[in-house]
């Protein structure tokens, strides 16, 4: 009979169940109303509201306009991944002149508010 190495592995511990109210929910909301508190942080949450709300806008009239991602792409010179990431609202570098030529090739208008 030939030696076998046998490998033991230590059994993995479960993860602790999440308790309602828990000191970790408490510290994370904690967490949140200081971070509230800083105008850097409320910048930030600001400007994903406004590359979200690009996002959502082009993809419903892209679909609106039966435009395929490639479409679009195409027709202002980027490339799919691009358009992409523009309608998941990962895309930040926006110019006027990339949003006037999104708003022509979809055939839509651009309307900037400040609210």
């Amino acid at each position: 009979m030939a030696n076998r190495t046998v490998l033991s592995f230590p059994e993995k511990k479960k993860p602790a169940k999440k308790e309602k109210g828990g000191t970790r929910e408490k510290l994370s909301e904690q967490l949140l109303q200081e971070l509230r508190k800083d105008d850097a942080y409320r910048e930030f949450t600001s400007a994903e509201e406004v590359y979200g709300g690009i996002g959502e806008s082009l993809m419903k009239v892209r679909k609106a306009r039966r435009m395929s991602v490639a479409d679009l792409a195409g027709s202002i010179g980027k490339k799919e991944t691009i358009v992409l990431r523009m309608e998941k609202g990962e895309y930040k570098q926006y110019t006027m002149k990339l949003l006037l030529q999104l708003a022509h090739r979809t055939n839509s208008k651009l309307r900037i508010r400040f609210e």
